[in-house]
């Protein structure tokens, strides 16, 4: 399912397209959603408790979609404004469920892109991702200090890395990861 975002200063909307359907669902204004968003992040980077805000904004955003978009398993999104800054995988759905449990998400700039021939065949591929953060990766070669912030590694990054990059049938992928 295809979840295309528009958020302008006087309207706001998000298309649901699947094979079958097309509908359009009503958002709130674009200044409370930048609000939001960036509440949210505020509260992430400061380590604080954001299960309320993740809720709220996956309300706000999907809210209205009827179930049989939600239920599908693959989510292409197409942000717009502020979204693109919305860690859209850790909104909270249900309590303790979060949405990449639910959809394997992925971010596309354009639907017009996802047309055939949208894409130059065997075209080049840069995925970024796997960093070493911090002493809490095992990966971490660095100073022994403890760390003032500390992120675990996130599970299977590397193999989605490679997962895209064989989706993508790039001949020589460029896969930046670790440090």
């Amino acid at each position: 399912v295809l979840f295309s975002f528009h958020l302008s200063k006087t309207s706001a909307w998000v298309w649901a397209v699947d094979q079958r359907h097309i509908e359009v669902f009503p958002l709130p204004p674009m200044e409370q959603i930048a609000k939001e968003v960036a509440d949210y992040n505020r509260a992430l980077r400061a380590g604080e408790s954001a299960d309320a805000p993740a809720t709220r904004l996956y309300q706000e955003l999907f809210g209205k979609v009827p179930a049989a978009y939600l239920q599908n398993t693959r989510w292409l999104l197409e942000p717009d404004g502020p979204l693109y800054e919305l860690p859209f995988a850790s909104l909270v759905v249900a309590p303790n469920t979060y949405l990449i449990e639910k959809a394997a998400l992925e971010s596309v700039p354009s639907a017009l892109l996802l047309a055939s021939g949208g894409m130059p065949a065997g075209g080049e591929f840069l995925g970024i991702g796997d960093p070493v953060y911090n002493a809490a990766d095992q990966r971490f070669h660095g100073g022994h200090g403890k760390p003032e912030f500390s992120l675990a590694r996130l599970p299977n990054t590397s193999e989605e890395l490679r997962s895209c990059a064989r989706a993508w049938n790039s001949p020589s992928p460029n896969l930046l990861t670790g440090g």
